[in-house]
């Protein structure tokens, strides 16, 4: 590519995406960025206060019609994606609210905080429903997941203290009572995730550099995925269940196969950490999220940096795909949650 053919992609790139920068929380719906042949790249269509402070997590409801959020305000609420306003403010934690995530029948929104208690809420009510506490003598529970068949429910975190090998409950969300505790890592689990079958859970140690493969019904080990010189901020399943893949503190991520335990592939990814990965639904393109505030959306199956957009003035902590793969939610330091518009088709930026 020559310098003239390429000039014109660094410029318009360049300067859409310098006004995203310099006003990720001032700009109305509907902003777009365009790229070099003018096709539709990514554009933003809601940007939604109303936290105190970071927001830690994001997931849409099975329908896409909502978005749930979790933060350090002590609080979780629920958005219209349509209209960007708010629907519901759930109180009852005590602490910093780490982890949400809906159901996937879409009858529960969960929540998991530091004051060791995972909360189920009426999504549509913004009710009340059960509470799970830990009673492991730990300091957080982080993360969340429930089951495909929304039966079951899991809790991470650092649930027990130092020095013990640390503990993932899973409850039957239907009686309340605990089903199975798995326990392994030497230390704090940051992410947790259900293989689209349902079969299989994966868990991300914070310091151990550990995923494990959890059979999730006898909750034995079944893999081991080594990564010693990484702190995995989260693991996520390709839709189809044949990798994971992991973001790293190291400013990479990773792929791992699961039929062998392989890694497939490293790829620097940001000059900051790694902060969180999505699929959207076909598996053909990867989202993620960095501590610069940046996503990137990557061709899975080559491996290839498409496109880079600034959602936040501050870090990003969570990236989620709408259900039907159109949207894409950022969660931010800044206090903010961004929805946009990906639908489009997301052009090669390194193509002639």
């Amino acid at each position: 590519m020559t310098a003239n053919r390429r000039r014109p992609w660094v410029v318009v790139f360049g300067v859409v995406l310098g006004a995203v920068v310099g006003n990720a929380v001032l700009l109305g719906p509907r902003t777009a960025v365009h790229a070099q042949d003018g096709k539709h790249a990514v554009r933003l269509l809601h940007t939604f206060r109303g936290h105190a402070k970071e927001v830690e997590d994001v997931a849409f409801s099975p329908d896409g019609k909502r978005l749930a959020s979790a933060s350090r305000d002590e609080t979780v609420r629920i958005w219209d994606t349509a209209t960007g306003k708010e629907l519901h403010k759930l109180q009852g934690h005590e602490f910093i609210v780490q982890g949400v995530a809906f159901s996937p029948d879409g009858k529960w929104l969960a929540s998991a905080g530091w004051d060791q208690t995972v909360r189920l809420w009426d999504p549509a009510t913004g009710d009340k429903g059960r509470k799970f506490t830990v009673a492991g003598g730990g300091e957080w529970a982080g993360s969340v997941a429930f089951s495909p068949d929304s039966k079951w429910l899991v809790a991470a975190g650092e649930l027990v203290p130092a020095g013990l090998d640390e503990i993932m409950p899973i409850w039957n969300v239907a009686t309340g009572k605990r089903r199975l505790t798995l326990k392994g890592h030497a230390n704090g689990v940051f992410s947790i995730a259900f293989s689209p079958d349902g079969t299989r859970l994966a868990s991300a140690g914070t310091q151990d550099g550990e995923i494990i493969v959890w059979d999730v019904a006898t909750g034995r080990p079944l893999q081991t995925f080594q990564d010693r010189a990484n702190q995995i901020r989260q693991v996520v399943f390709s839709p189809d269940g044949k990798v994971l893949v992991s973001a790293g503190e190291d400013q990479t991520i990773r792929v791992w196969e699961m039929d062998g335990g392989k890694k497939l592939r490293k790829q620097r990814a940001f000059g900051k950490d790694v902060a969180s990965v999505a699929f959207r639904k076909d598996g053909k393109l990867l989202a993620s999220a960095g501590k610069d505030g940046t996503v990137k959306l990557w061709d899975f199956e080559s491996g290839k940096e498409l496109h880079a957009f600034k959602a936040h003035a501050g870090g990003i902590a969570r990236v989620a795909f709408h259900p039907e793969g159109k949207q894409l939610a950022t969660a931010g330091a800044d206090r903010t949650l961004t929805l946009w518009d990906v639908g489009g088709q997301i052009p090669d930026k390194n193509a002639p």
